[in-house]
């Protein structure tokens, strides 16, 4: 079972190192590029992950689940019981590929600040507007 496991996630690790890297390598501009460890630092932290689609619904208490980037690549997801994962920031396009439990998430990431990240996630017909704001502020 382990080995199975070990086996999708070095897949999916490939996978995400295969075909998002060499476009990053590939398309970075040196006028516009912005600093990446800026950005992983800043998302490396236990965030609190609103239940609202709206900002308005952020408030501290309202968090139904949390989500722990670590700067190694592994993400931890809580909602109820603990799942770890695997994460990778695309730093040209603003994307955050997640991979929890064998499943794909993508995510554009339409604003990150040192205490809030908004995420939205296109995979679904209509955008769905994720807000987190970190939890050890």
């Amino acid at each position: 079972m382990k080995t199975k496991l070990f086996f999708l996630v070095t897949i999916a690790l490939t996978f995400l190192f295969v075909f998002c890297n060499p476009v990053n390598i590939f398309s970075q501009s040196q006028v516009n590029h912005k600093p990446v460890d800026k950005e992983k630092d800043m998302l490396c932290h236990k965030w609190n992950i609103s239940n609202s689609n709206d900002s308005i619904g952020i408030f501290p208490g309202a968090a139904l689940s949390t989500i722990q980037f670590n700067p190694d690549g592994y993400v931890i997801f809580t909602a109820g019981k603990q799942v770890q994962g695997v994460w990778n920031y695309d730093e040209t396009r603003n994307n955050l590929f997640i991979i929890v439990n064998n499943k794909l998430w993508k995510f554009t990431v339409l604003s990150l600040t040192n205490g809030q990240m908004v995420l939205v996630n296109k995979q679904y017909k209509s955008a769905v507007k994720n807000f987190l704001w970190r939890s050890n502020l």
